[in-house]
């Protein structure tokens, strides 16, 4: 059985993947257009090019990555699942947050290490813990480190 999915994970672990299970799984790789330095934790581990899905907290940048995302889940789905990594899962969940999530079909949700989403105009991260609901109903994993730099440490 196949499962396809959306991933906005970075291009040199979707290549890893992709040889690893290409009998199992499909993906459909989204990557961010604004090239950046090689981050300092990549280097030695995985080559250039990288890219940024925005630029800072531009609010157009953060618009037109979320509508690339709604637009490939539309134009290439259904999807059983995304997988998102830092700012990825973040342009995923900024997408997911503001289109009806049952209109996609989704089956999961992996974000690994996401920054947090941004609410619709792109100027304002949302913090989806002070809700008191939840804002995903799809059976989501986050993965986060002990030291992440977004995640509180225990006292």
């Amino acid at each position: 059985m196949e499962a396809n999915s959306i991933s906005t994970i970075p291009a040199p672990l979707y290549q890893k993947l992709k040889r690893m299970k290409q009998d199992v799984i499909s993906f459909e790789h989204i990557e961010g257009l604004i090239e950046v330095p090689t981050p300092p934790v990549f280097s030695g581990v995985f080559s250039p090019p990288f890219f940024n899905f925005w630029h800072g907290n531009s609010p157009q940048t953060v618009i037109n990555a979320v509508q690339r995302i709604k637009n490939t889940m539309a134009d290439k789905g259904p999807f059983d699942g995304v997988f998102g990594v830092s700012e990825g899962g973040a342009a995923l969940l900024s997408a997911l947050m503001q289109e009806e999530l049952q209109s996609f079909g989704l089956k999961f949700i992996v974000l690994v290490a996401p920054t947090p989403p941004f609410e619709s105009s792109g100027r304002r991260r949302l913090d989806v813990s002070q809700t008191g609901r939840a804002m995903i109903e799809i059976p989501t994993i986050f993965i986060t480190g002990a030291y992440d730099p977004l995640r509180p440490l225990p006292d």
